[in-house]
Formats: C-alpha cells, structure tokens, sequence
C-alpha cells in the first residue's frame, strides 16, 4: 500500500517522530484475523520498521508496557526509547493518544475507553518518563459526545476522581423517555483526556477531530460490534 493511504498525525512533533493512524480504505488491522495481520506486515514493510506485529493485548487497564519486549502483553499503554520499534494502539470508538518528548527520545501509545480514563491510564503512563511535563501530545479519532450516551455509574466514576470531568457530561436527551432512575448522559472522552493531560502539566496537545461514530471512514463497535480497528502507531528513527 503507498504511503499516501496512510493518514499523517497532524502535530509539532521532532522531525525524528513518525506517527499514523489508518481508516477502512487502509482496511482493518485488527490481530485477531489473517487481514489484520496481513495490513500490520505491509504497513511495517512500507516504514521499514523492526516488529511487523507491534500489538498489545488491551483490556481497559491502567498498565504500560515497554516495547518491544512486552508486546502481545496485557496493557492499554506501550512505550519505548528504541529506534524503528513502533508503540500502537487498537480503537473503533475510543480514545487513541500519542506522546513523544520535544527531543524525540521516546514515544507512547495509549488506548483509553471511559475505563481507562476513570483508571488514570494517562497518569500511569505519563510517570515511565523523566520530563513528561515536556511531552507533546496527540488525541486521535474516537466517538464523539454527540454519539457517546453512558449511564449514570460511568459518571459517578468520573465524580469520584480528583479532576472536575462534570463539565464533560450533558443530560441525554435520548433518554428522555426512560424512567427517572435510569438518568444517561452523553459523555466527551477528548475533553476528559485533555484535561487530564493537562492537569499533568502537559499542554502541548493536538486534537483530532473526527468522530469514529459519524464518519463512515472510520471503524466504530457502537456503530458494529463486529467492526474492524484502526491502527495508531508511533515510532522514532
């Protein structure tokens, strides 16, 4: 496939730092069957990158891992300081985030659902690296809140943290039918990983703003669940 299918992540990151993320005209690269596996061997024949499989087994945890050591391990976070060793992440409607450091010595990739984001992924990652108040980000294509109605339990999670996410929740009005007790809202999970990421004294942020949910170019499981992945892949040379 020519690397013109692949779609560039838009950020100021060092000129060391490669980053893509694919949509369904780049098929699906999900490991879980020969496709996948196949799109994952052409995509790292076409950087010329070391591992052909760089993915790890996510699970809505707030683990990290290094690479490439600890791939196909349980995680939804994998770092690395190695050159042509690609960090990627698997979603169809949640978050994808990117970082690097301004020096281009490392990289990260990370998958946050709401569970990740209620179980601090972000920090958890964060803390692998020396100077992560430097690191540059990258919020990459997920459902929007539009799209993204959670029940009353998600929210009390996110109350619970020590960051304010309230104004990331609005009442459903899709919902407006249910009975009282079963109150919905709809949920912004870019704004809640960005305000994380900031409360870590990261700034430098760049966002995406494509919905998985309302772009027919992207994969989403709310749209179907038998849907394939996008790919989010970092890597230094």
């Amino acid at each position: 496939m020519p690397i013109s299918n692949y779609l560039p992540v838009e950020w100021d990151a060092p000129q060391n730092i490669k980053a893509f993320y694919t949509d369904n005209q780049c098929g699906d690269f999900s490991p879980k069957n020969l496709t996948g596996q196949t799109n994952w061997k052409i995509f790292a024949e076409t950087f010329q990158l070391s591992y052909p499989r760089p993915w790890i087994n996510q699970v809505h945890s707030n683990r990290t891992v290094s690479a490439p050591q600890h791939y196909e391990e349980d995680a939804d976070a994998i770092i690395t300081n190695q050159t042509q060793t690609p960090c990627c992440v698997l979603t169809a409607d949640c978050v994808p985030i990117l970082l690097c450091d301004k020096k281009g010595q490392w990289v990260a990739a990370i998958h946050a659902g709401w569970r990740g984001l209620v179980k601090q992924i972000l920090h958890h990652c964060c803390q692998k690296f020396p100077n992560y108040t430097e690191a540059i980000a990258w919020i990459g294509p997920c459902i929007c809140q539009n799209h993204y109605e959670v029940g009353e339990e998600t929210k009390l999670a996110f109350d619970a943290l020590p960051i304010d996410c309230g104004a990331f929740f609005q009442p459903s009005n899709t919902s407006a039918h249910k009975a009282a007790e079963e109150k919905k809202f709809l949920l912004n999970l870019k704004g809640v990983a960005q305000a994380q990421l900031n409360d870590l004294g990261i700034q430098a942020v760049f966002t995406n703003n494509r919905c998985t949910y309302g772009d027919s170019r992207l994969y989403s499981y709310r749209q179907n669940p038998e849907t394939g992945r996008i790919a989010n892949v970092i890597w230094k040379i």
